[in-house]
């Protein structure tokens, strides 16, 4: 598969929970950001749901960038358009010299 760089287009920022506690010991998770960078996206299989009586579009996405030197996984999430999809599976593809991370998500 040939992955062409003009098509990253899309920035995106690599969140990853943080499960800390407060100060009574109640749970208090917060995201950290683990980089941010441009990545293609493309939309692999959509429906739409019915939530407090509206409609409301769902997806599964698929977003391919150059591989990173952090490691992303599943539980991590991604930030996009002032939307988050949640990684549900991370895999690494190289196409000649190039290093690629393909990651699927849902919103």
């Amino acid at each position: 598969m040939r992955y062409r760089v003009g098509r990253f287009r899309h920035k995106i920022v690599i969140e990853r929970r943080n499960n800390a506690r407060d100060v009574y010991g109640a749970p208090n998770d917060t995201w950290t950001t683990l980089f941010t960078t441009w990545a293609q996206s493309r939309l692999v299989e959509g429906y739409e749901k019915d939530v407090q009586n509206k409609k409301a579009d769902f997806g599964k996405y698929e977003f391919v960038m150059r591989t990173p030197n952090v490691t992303v996984t599943v539980g991590d999430r991604i930030l996009m358009g002032g939307k988050y999809y949640d990684i549900n599976s991370v895999g690494n593809n190289n196409v000649g010299a190039e290093n690629f991370t393909i990651i699927m998500a849902y919103n």
